[in-house]
């Protein structure tokens, strides 16, 4: 594998971590006042997840899994009204750079974005392509389909599930995501999914988070994926690289953005 960008720098690694942490108290808020507000509580008590943390962060999400696809559509209709202020700090020191990145690398006449959420990506979408984005959340698409009318591209907008696709096999040249894996229930099966919808010679492109590979960084990140869980449906120590090659695809390129944490992804579906 090799790199596509540039090393990431000290002073964008400042950046980052000071964006990570302001996501961090901002999404907590937010989810505490989504869940004041709510009508109903949510399926996992975060008391209880909190609780078991020592114990095990992978048997918990394990005990847990047949909660998480519910769980992450709920949370993300809350959340959907504060979403851009959660992920603003973020958007403002280094989205617009990551995102315009990834949408270079596009290709092909017809593109598919997975987790579209609020369309962050939507104002670096190119021009004469067919674009269909979906996400699991009505109410965070909501948000992306005002971000397609100011664009002024056709967009197509589809509430659906990424690990039960309706499209046909072998329709799309590039598959898109950017953090969508980290509260997906079953990556490695969206992620087939996305292998089965795209067209043997496109190609796959991934900004996405990943539990880091230090031994302190990394237990840090396993202490606190039971509370990002909780507060806005994501895993925080996931490893999708793995995931992304065990769903069959090959990685052409794995760049690290932000000190191992942050990727960008471009991969091929594999040929057995």
């Amino acid at each position: 594998m090799a790199n596509l960008l540039p090393p990431t720098t000290k002073t964008e690694m400042i950046r980052v971590s000071t964006a990570a942490f302001m996501f961090t108290v901002v999404s907590m808020a937010a989810a505490a006042k989504s869940v004041k507000t709510a009508k109903a509580r949510p399926a996992i008590n975060p008391h209880l997840l909190i609780s078991h943390a020592i114990a095990s962060s992978n048997q918990l999400m394990a005990n847990y899994a047949k909660h998480l696809k519910p769980l992450a559509r709920r949370r993300y209709d809350q959340l959907a009204r504060f979403y851009d202020l959660i992920e603003g700090a973020m958007e403002f020191f280094v989205g617009d750079k990551w995102r315009s990145r990834l949408s270079s690398l596009v290709s092909g006449e017809r593109v598919l974005e997975v987790g579209v959420g609020t369309g962050r990506n939507i104002p670096y979408y190119q021009a004469g392509k067919e674009y269909i984005a979906v996400d699991l959340s009505p109410n965070m698409l909501k948000r992306a389909v005002k971000k397609g009318s100011q664009k002024g591209n056709e967009v197509v907008f589809l509430v659906m599930d990424i690990e039960r696709l309706a499209f046909k096999d072998n329709v799309f040249d590039t598959v898109l995501a950017s953090f969508t894996f980290c509260s997906v229930a079953n990556p490695v099966k969206g992620l087939q999914e996305l292998r089965r919808v795209c067209k043997p010679d496109g190609k796959l492109l991934m900004l996405e988070h990943v539990r880091p590979r230090g031994r302190l960084l990394g237990g840090i990140f396993d202490m606190l994926n039971p509370l990002m869980l909780w507060a806005i449906a994501d895993n925080i120590n996931r490893d999708t690289i793995s995931h992304i090659e065990k769903a069959g695809w090959k990685i052409k390129y794995c760049t690290p953005l932000a000190s191992n944490i942050i990727f960008l992804v471009q991969a091929v579906p594999h040929v057995f």
